[in-house]
């Protein structure tokens, strides 16, 4: 683990202070010395709110500050309190309606596994308050996708990115997921539900099996083995430590399921999407951060370097999309061979050419002219590249 000196040479006082904080809930931190920190650096309130926000990891680092009784600025606290509240509540929400769903599906006879999320705060958390949960993931198996998207539509949740019927098998070539709106409750929440049909996408790697892990999964979700693989492939692969809450995620599912998680496993089917360097990597910066160890991985690499700045950069790395070259660097670095190299930057260029659900809902083609996207998806890319290149000027 990285000392505050260390630390210190690299980073902001803002980005050390939110490491300090999450060390101090998986005690690799002492209260005197972080306040210690407080005391004596400059801290910007209104940057470190922004950072932490965006990192979305309000809920966990104001547990840190009032369960270890810090002296903080007190606008900050203030603010950071009403937040926790707020996001306590989306939680119920979400918890509500994993449970409700996993009936539903099962009355349907359809297994899914959900993961993420309040599934994972609930799991590896202290409390499922602490973490910030955007949505509800569940991994079905494909054949699976058109009967349990007919019942979203029948139970008349909203979509985000359906297509037409016509557009239906195309979709589930190409996609890794449907997602839709659950209704909004009485306090006027509501959140989205996404069902994945896949991992990755297929022009970032090779997905896992899902019937294989279908075989681990219980009422509680997976076995924590198979819980981390799935967790790093969302985290770790597709979007490489770009929020500070993956990292303590991972550290989580680490500190209470340590004994649990083998490594020869998880790495060899991280291995087969061929990211296990940058899953090297990526455990590699879990202990220098917040000194929580998988197993003992001290060389350093490119992976290790990127993920360190990736995890606490400010502003944040934006999501994976095939046009971010900061994540397709990311992915560059960790192959082991030119070929494979050259084969990645193919994929993501082909992926960029392929008509997405965008393209459908925007031209409406009947299903006989569905080759015709092909050519007007560059037209509409090209339009749009205009409309932003005019608005700037």
């Amino acid at each position: 683990m990285l000392t505050i000196l260390q630390l210190h040479t690299t980073y902001t006082n803002e980005q050390v202070l939110m490491i300090l904080l999450s060390r101090l809930y998986f005690n690799t931190a002492q209260k005197g010395e972080v306040q210690q920190f407080i005391h004596t650096n400059n801290i910007d309130w209104n940057r470190f709110y922004d950072m932490v926000s965006s990192h979305n990891v309000r809920s966990f680092v104001y547990n840190s500050i009032i369960t270890e009784q810090l002296k903080v600025d007190t606008d900050f606290l203030s603010v950071l309190k009403n937040d926790s509240v707020t996001i306590s509540i989306k939680n119920l929400h979400q918890q509500k309606f994993v449970h409700r769903l996993l009936e539903d599906f099962k009355s349907i006879g359809i297994k899914a596994i959900p993961h993420k999320g309040v599934v994972l705060a609930n799991r590896y958390y202290t409390s499922t308050a602490l973490r910030e949960s955007v949505d509800i993931d569940f991994w079905v198996n494909k054949k699976d996708v058109k009967q349990l998207r007919q019942f979203f539509h029948e139970k008349n949740y909203q979509a985000k990115n359906d297509v037409d019927d016509v557009y239906l098998n195309y979709a589930l070539f190409v996609l890794k997921e449907f997602s839709f709106k659950t209704p909004k409750d009485m306090m006027n929440v509501n959140c989205s539900v996404e069902v994945q049909w896949r991992l990755l996408e297929w022009y970032v790697g090779k997905s896992p099996d899902y019937l294989l892990f279908a075989e681990h999964a219980n009422a509680m979700g997976l076995h924590p083995a198979f819980d981390f693989i799935c967790v790093s492939m969302n985290h770790i692969v597709k979007e490489p430590l770009t929020r500070f809450k993956y990292l303590i995620d991972l550290a989580c599912m680490i500190d209470s399921g340590k004994n649990k998680i083998d490594v020869t496993l998880v790495r060899g089917q991280i291995k087969k999407s061929g990211y296990d360097n940058l899953f090297d990597g990526a455990m590699q910066t879990v202990d220098n951060l917040l000194g929580v160890a998988l197993y003992q991985n001290t060389s350093g690499s490119t992976a290790t370097e990127i993920l360190m700045h990736n995890v606490v950069a400010y502003p944040v790395v934006d999501s994976i999309s095939p046009g971010n070259l900061a994540i397709l660097k990311t992915h560059l670095v960790t192959q082991r061979s030119i070929v494979k190299k050259v084969t990645l930057v193919c994929r993501w260029m082909l992926y960029i050419l392929l008509p997405n659900t965008e393209d459908m809902q925007t031209f409406q083609l009947p299903k006989y002219c569905l080759p015709l996207l092909f050519i007007l998806r560059p037209v509409r890319l090209l339009g749009k590249l205009f409309t932003k290149k005019k608005q700037r000027q």
